[in-house]
Formats: C-alpha cells, structure tokens, sequence
C-alpha cells in the first residue's frame, strides 16, 4: 500500500516537472515551483534581481517589543496598498481579546495613498518624511527591525 502511495506521488512530481519543462514565456496559469502550487513571479523592480518567485506577504509587528503579531500570504502579485486594509483587519480580529487595535502603522512607500482606506489609523511613511515630527521619523528607523524576523519566518516556517 505504501508503494502505491508514494508511486502516484512521483506521477504527480513528474507531471508538475513535465508542466514546467514544457510551458513557454507566455503562457498563463505558469508553474513556478514544483512543490508549492501558490508561489507565482513577483516583479521587484530591482537591477539585479528584477523578478523573485514566492507569495506576498504582509506581517504584522509590535513597535515596542517587536513581537509579532499578525501574517498573512496573499496568493497571486495584488497591489501593496490594497493589502493594508486585509491585514489591519486581521491584526484587530487577533487582539481583540486584549482590546487593542493599531492606532499608528509604519509602512513603505508602496503603501501610500491608502489612506482613505483607513481613516482609523495613521500611516506615517517616507514619502511624508518633512511633515512628521521627530518621534515619527525615529519610528520610520525601527522599520529596518522588522527585515530580520521576516528573514526568520522565511527560513524557518
């Protein structure tokens, strides 16, 4: 039984190989990886490396004691600032128990112009950097802490 169980596995792993082997630049629904179906190309923008397979993902983190407090993958390449809204939305829905919810939210520059999205929270970001006060800009630093746990989540989980 354990044959036949691991027999139609490597079926599967060949027709996925076979897919990725044969499907051309253009082709729509493309394979990127064998194992995770989800994973679709993400255009970056970068000169050395302009596009990256994975998932976007928006992680939530504490400002004081960097504990995290919420993750979500978003299948397909949407839009950052339409994702702002799906991951406030989640990180309330997990505090409430503690009857918190963001008030401030750091963010890059792809968010911008979300605002209207959110009218509850304030999203201080680079793009304003000459209208935010001092404490704002220290804020706007702590963002480079957040680079090591997502390092951390991608290796690890």
């Amino acid at each position: 039984m354990a044959t036949a169980t691991a027999l139609s596995h490597l079926e599967t792993l060949l027709e996925h190989a076979e897919r990725i082997r044969t499907q051309q630049p253009k082709d729509k629904n493309k394979r990127h990886a064998l194992h995770p179906p989800e994973v679709g190309c993400i255009g970056k923008g970068k000169a050395r490396k302009p596009y990256e397979s994975g998932v976007k993902t928006c992680v939530a983190v504490t400002y004081a004691q960097g504990l995290m407090v919420g993750a979500r993958i978003f299948p397909g390449n949407p839009y950052d600032g339409h994702l702002l809204h799906a991951q406030l939305e989640q990180t309330t829905i997990l505090l409430e128990p503690h009857a918190v919810a963001p008030k401030q939210v750091l963010v890059d520059l792809g968010f911008r112009g979300v605002d209207a999205d959110n009218p509850n929270v304030d999203l201080p970001h680079r793009g304003k950097f000459r209208s935010l006060s001092r404490t704002q800009r220290h804020w706007l630093q702590r963002r480079q802490a957040i680079e090591p746990d997502i390092g951390h989540l991608k290796q690890d989980h």
